[in-house]
């Protein structure tokens, strides 16, 4: 019992025994408290192993809360020695703190037995209060023990006194305790409302600092816009009049036009050329102009030109008081950044040459007309080189052949009318042409070959003549085999 109150003393416990089962009953000694607290330390005294111990939860049955410790000595028959302690000291001061140092915010422990549950929380007097009761199922505790409320979670719920407060909650380690922390929502709201407002003004503040933010900078973008439009005006003036300057004096017909196909340039020889005055055309289309087939050419090409971004040639029949080909030649106006905002054309009336190149295809059909309809054959051959140029329908009929090729690949006779020998009376005109004789021509009488074997008698006319810049040799030939028949029976007497 000394020793007791010894280990009781200098351990700061308010009760502490030893207990010790026997066969006709346990021993006590010591003071632990209630009736109840002796049972339950015995109790679990008897269950723990030799050198074990353990902590018996928080009790109310002796007036005040109390944590019980149990030690099983080292020999099995020694028995259990189990201490007494008060906690209010230690945690009422814990709970005032932990773990929101705020007024009004309350700190309590809460544990479960069976629907129960037990809650420990600190008084205005510096102790414990330690009190059971049936919690609403929208409580703080009830809503951590279902997991509707996750731990270190803010929730709103109702206290044991159901009124709706604002909490979060966490297990004890190494416990079955919960640790709350709990204040009323309306308190919460009225202490939030001036951060709330003040927060609101700063946001205020921001947006209307943002706002004019904006409009400084869409008012800097709208000035930069319009400097780098009034630039990009100056510079398409200081195109357009270097084009004006460009075209004023040109015979060509020059004109330019916006990307809505507005004129912009229309100089002095397109206005002669149309019989349109400057003032009539300027901001005016073509369809405002033409007529409308005659419209329709110029928009579809000027629409291409538009759209591909690239220069186009075209030729074009106008009728401004008479028929006229112009050759037109249509480019893209690009600004600074290579945007195309319009287009620029030139121009030129090619009728007197459309006119003499009809004339010469009209007088090249007919001479082709004379040529094939010729009862002579006739054929042109490069003087140089030998290849054969061209060659009239009679001379494909006199050699049986259809076309160019064949008569070319046609076979010549045998000496003195083989190849060999028309080449050497070809390089004699050749000969002389170099020399500087211009008329130098041969005639004779050749045994021709046809295609297909059979030979006649040609009377041949070779002359040197310069066809588009280069000698050729230029062959008529005549089918005298009537003749050289007749001067064969005429020699043998036959007539």
């Amino acid at each position: 019992a000394k020793t007791l109150s010894v280990f009781r003393y200098m351990g700061g416990f308010h009760g502490c025994a030893w207990l010790m089962a026997c066969h006709d009953g346990s021993r006590r000694l010591g003071t632990l408290g209630s009736e109840a607290m002796w049972q339950q330390a015995m109790a679990r005294g008897q269950g723990l192993a030799p050198g074990d111990s353990a902590m018996l939860g928080f009790d109310a049955s002796a007036g005040r809360p109390t944590l019980m410790f149990l030690q099983r000595m080292d020999r099995p028959d020694a028995g259990v020695l189990a201490a007494a302690v008060d906690p209010s000291p230690a945690l009422h001061g814990m709970l005032g703190l932990v773990p929101v140092r705020k007024v009004g915010t309350e700190v309590v422990l809460v544990r479960w037995e069976g629907e129960q549950a037990i809650r420990l929380e600190a008084d205005g007097s510096g102790r414990l209060q330690l009190q059971r009761h049936l919690p609403s199922p929208r409580s703080v505790a009830a809503l951590l023990r279902s997991g509707t409320a996750p731990v270190d979670v803010p929730v709103t719920a109702l206290d044991a006194q159901d009124r709706e407060v604002i909490a979060v909650g966490n297990t004890v380690p190494r416990t079955d305790w919960w640790a709350l922390a709990q204040r009323d929502r309306t308190d919460v709201i009225r202490d939030a409302l001036p951060t709330l407002m003040q927060l609101l003004l700063a946001a205020i503040l921001t947006l209307v600092g943002i706002w004019a933010l904006m409009l400084l900078q869409r008012q800097g973008l709208r000035l930069q816009a319009s400097v780098a439009m009034a630039q990009e005006r100056e510079e398409r003036l200081r195109e357009m009049d270097l084009l004006t300057g460009m075209a004023a004096h040109s015979a060509d017909l020059i004109f330019a036009k916006d990307s809505e196909r507005r004129y912009l340039l229309f100089n002095a020889a397109a206005q002669r050329h149309s019989g349109l005055s400057l003032e009539q055309v300027l901001g005016r289309r073509d369809e405002d102009l033409l007529p409308p087939e005659q419209a329709r050419v110029f928009i579809a090409q000027d629409d291409e030109v538009l759209r591909r971004g690239q220069s186009m040639r075209w030729d074009v029949e106008v009728q401004p008081g008479g028929k006229r080909h112009l050759s037109v030649v249509t480019s893209p106006l690009r600004d600074a950044q290579g945007q195309v905002y319009g287009l620029v054309g030139i121009a030129r009336d090619n009728t007197e040459a459309k006119e003499a190149e009809e004339r010469l295809r009209g007088s090249e059909a007919r001479f082709r007309a004379l040529f094939d309809a010729s009862g002579v054959a006739f054929f042109i051959q490069d003087l140089m080189m030998g290849d054969l140029l061209e060659a009239n329908l009679q001379a494909l009929v006199d050699a049986r052949c259809t076309t160019l090729d064949e008569l070319a690949s046609s076979q010549i006779g045998e000496p003195p009318y083989s190849a060999a020998d028309m080449r050497a009376a070809t390089t004699r005109l050749r000969d002389a042409w170099l020399r500087g004789d211009r008329g130098a021509s041969l005639r004779l009488e050749w045994l021709a070959q046809r295609r297909d074997g059979s030979r006649f008698w040609q009377d041949l006319q070779l002359k040197v003549v310069e066809l588009q810049g280069r000698p050729c040799l230029l062959g008529a030939a005549m089918n005298i085999d009537e003749r050289k028949r007749f001067e064969r029976q005429k020699k043998l007497g036959v007539i």
